[in-house]
């Protein structure tokens, strides 16, 4: 078994991990900057770039490259998330892409459990009895 190199791994937190992290932070606060009025995957692909444009200003400085990596990886998951609902956590769909006039009004569409509001004359059909399957 190999022996741990403990300080090429404080070494590679403090030069690689840290500044990715900063970098990630930085992507957050820069919604913060970024006008609200842009749309949010829009305002995602603008980080991204930024992200891999900002260890090109100062390539001398290592440090920014492991930054502009956190910067674009939390940009990342933000337009991951506009892109893919459920991972932000989105777990009614109803409505999604669609406009103010084709949202489902909840309201009516209970009343379809009633079998003569859905135009059915099956007493089954609406029930709430649907325990005993």
């Amino acid at each position: 078994m190999s022996k741990l190199n403990i300080k090429k791994m404080v070494s590679s937190v403090t030069s690689k991990a840290l500044p990715a992290a900063v970098g990630g932070a930085a992507s957050l606060a820069a919604n913060k900057i970024i006008p609200a009025s842009i749309n949010p995957k829009i305002r995602a692909v603008i980080k991204i770039v930024a992200g891999a444009v900002l260890p090109e200003l100062a390539p001398r400085i290592k440090m920014l490259e492991p930054a502009g990596l956190g910067f674009a990886g939390q940009a990342g998951a933000e337009l991951a998330a506009e892109l893919i609902p459920a991972i932000a956590g989105v777990d009614d769909m109803d409505g999604v892409g669609a406009t103010e006039e084709y949202v489902i009004d909840r309201d009516f569409v209970e009343g379809v459990d009633d079998p003569q509001v859905a135009g059915n004359d099956d007493p089954q059909i609406g029930t709430d009895d649907d325990d005993d399957l």
